[in-house]
């Protein structure tokens, strides 16, 4: 496992075009102010060169929207509520993410806004990170079980998929169907 995250991979996605940014070591904050502005300026080259020398050993985020072309569905529950979710999206799903619990997915962003689903109980069961947010790419260490993120393959790799219209409303009526089977979550 390599001590230098940000440095050893954030230049694969760089030269991908993905605006790749440092977050602090052991953990999902960005690590330079205004991180957000990069989900539509790409970080020019000394930009990049400071960030190399300086977040060497951060962890790393991919900022998401228009500049990145990425969604990212962010199941955030551990449990066979995510497989069925999962399933309902097997044809859509190419880039697999995980972390302590659940799961992220990333899609091609086709000016999907964010939003939360909630179970029955108040439960946060997923949501849609979109423009203005990031997520932590594999090899971070994650911040609870200081243990790498594992993915299928580098997102810059991924030939990503389109979410169907609606998702909001197919994933809500599956957590329904869900949680009319199996309890309220």
């Amino acid at each position: 496992m390599t001590t230098n995250i940000f440095a050893a991979t954030a230049p694969a996605y760089w030269a991908a075009n993905l605006p790749a940014v440092p977050l602090y070591a052991n953990s999902k904050t960005p690590a330079v102010p205004e991180w957000s502005r990069y989900c539509k300026e790409f970080p020019d080259a000394s930009t990049q060169y400071s960030w190399l020398a300086v977040h060497a050993k951060g962890n790393i985020g991919l900022t998401l929207g228009p500049l990145s072309g990425v969604v990212v569905l962010d199941i955030d529950i551990d449990s066979s509520l995510s497989a069925f979710i999962q399933t309902r999206l097997q044809d859509y799903i190419t880039w697999i993410r995980c972390g302590a619990k659940g799961k992220a997915l990333a899609f091609k962003y086709a000016g999907e806004k964010p939003f939360r689903l909630y179970g029955e109980r108040g439960t946060l069961i997923c949501e849609l990170l979109s423009e203005g947010q990031q997520v932590v790419l594999a090899p971070s260490i994650h911040p609870l079980t200081q243990k790498p993120y594992i993915e299928n393959y580098p997102l810059y790799e991924a030939e990503l998929k389109t979410l169907p219209e609606g998702i909001d409303e197919i994933i809500n009526d599956l957590i329904i169907k869900y949680e009319e089977a199996f309890g309220s979550i």
